[in-house]
């Protein structure tokens, strides 16, 4: 991955935009992938919880949601050499309205999980 700051000096500003965006996705996808890593570990915690099924059913949709939103985020990355190509508002509005519904999809689901991870913490402590 490129560090944003070797952005060549003559981009325009819808280029570096995009060449942060995509930096952006791949830690993103990072911590989804984390989350799915987790995900086992988490279920034998929560095995040891009072309410276990109810703690279970949560993580089981959380982990669901969590492979969705990451096969969202990898969809639009591979489109996104299509970007390169739009030559009019309304396709450079798709992949910006897109990119938007995915951050929003992707901050809700990080909140949840980070909230998800203290409830079975915190249960079997």
């Amino acid at each position: 991955m490129n560090n944003s700051n070797n952005i060549n000096k003559s981009a325009s500003d819808t280029q570096i935009t995009e060449k942060i965006n995509l930096e952006e996705l791949d830690l993103w996808i990072s911590f989804l992938n984390s989350f799915s890593d987790e995900y086992t570990n988490l279920v034998t915690k929560a095995s040891n919880s009072a309410n276990k099924e109810e703690l279970k059913n949560q993580l089981l949709n959380t982990f669901k949601n969590n492979e969705t939103i990451l096969n969202d985020i990898v969809n639009y990355k591979r489109a996104t050499h299509n970007f390169i190509e739009c030559i009019d508002l309304e396709c450079d509005s798709f992949y910006r309205d897109t990119y938007t519904k995915i951050k929003k999809a992707y901050r809700l689901h990080f909140q949840e999980c980070n909230l998800l991870n203290k409830k079975v913490f915190f249960r079997v402590s």
